[in-house]
């Protein structure tokens, strides 16, 4: 796919083939290496995938009446973020499939199924890529398509976070064999750690990646709604264009951006549309150091 297509598609299947069997994204290594010694990167981790499912059950919400199944929701994103064991994933995911068997039934998904409870339920399988293919059976292809664009963005060109070598590396500082000369019995290798530079691989955030900036997107992907203040603190500390764009408000459909406390819409008075960031969103991600 290209840039333009991935913006405009609404085929999430095709989306994903990209991301699984065709988009690449390379991290800088330190130095300028050039291109064919750049660090290859999966643009759809499992983590990703699994917080893209559940950015789909979180659009049918009030369909997931069953506390099971939304408890097997909530520990997939936990899971997805290292906060959650895989028992407890399992524990989850066993209630969610008692419930759907409740609802559903054992096997093929009758006519008058619920599709979003047997669609949630599968977002607590272990194994995520194959827990996708319900997800895309029954999520509507459309919101679908805009959560993985929230989520991955294979072509952005914003730097977080710079690389850099920096004291001695914990590996090879205690050898007495550090940097080119690192050996381990008695043989010469490659230190792993710092390749052999003798110095310890650490990451720098870089300058407008501010104190402000990092809180404020902590409290967006924890569920606050501060997606307005964010971007004016990333257009304060000087952030790159693409991502403060990411975070522009956008005027209410309803008052026109009027900040009218009779409006309709969904801006409350605001002004400004509501923004939904879900968890895995690629700029938040960026920010806090998240693959």
């Amino acid at each position: 796919m290209t840039e333009q297509e991935w913006l405009t598609s609404t085929d999430p299947r095709r989306m994903l083939d990209h991301l699984l069997h065709g988009a690449i994204a390379f991290r800088e290594r330190p130095g300028g290496l050039p291109a064919n010694r750049r660090t290859r990167l999966p643009c759809a981790t499992d983590r990703k995938l699994r917080l893209f499912a559940c950015a789909c059950c979180r659009a049918v919400w009030p369909l997931l009446a069953d506390q099971r199944i939304r408890l097997a929701v909530e520990v997939a994103e936990k899971f997805a973020d290292g906060l959650e064991t895989r028992d407890e994933l399992l524990a989850a995911y066993g209630g969610a499939f008692e419930a759907d068997t409740e609802v559903n039934g054992d096997g093929e998904l009758p006519p008058s199924g619920n599709l979003a409870v047997r669609m949630a339920y599968n977002v607590a399988y272990p194994g995520i890529k194959a827990a996708l293919s319900p997800v895309l059976r029954w999520a509507e292809p459309a919101v679908a398509a805009e959560f993985l664009r929230h989520i991955v963005n294979p072509w952005h060109s914003v730097c977080a976070w710079r690389v850099v070598y920096d004291g001695l590396c914990r590996k090879c500082k205690d050898t007495g064999s550090g940097g080119d000369n690192f050996t381990e019995g008695g043989k010469r290798v490659t230190c792993l750690a710092c390749r052999n530079t003798g110095h310890e691989c650490v990451r720098r955030p870089e300058p407008w990646l501010t104190p402000t900036v990092t809180a404020l997107a902590a409290a967006l992907y924890d569920g606050g709604d501060c997606a307005h203040a964010l971007h004016d603190a990333l257009l304060e500390a000087g952030a790159p264009a693409e991502i403060v764009e990411h975070f522009r408000p956008q005027p209410c459909n309803a008052c026109g951006g009027r900040h009218s406390a009779a409006c309709s819409g969904a801006c409350r008075g605001t002004g400004w549309q509501p923004q939904f960031h879900p968890k895995g969103c690629w700029a938040l991600d960026l920010i806090l150091g998240k693959e």
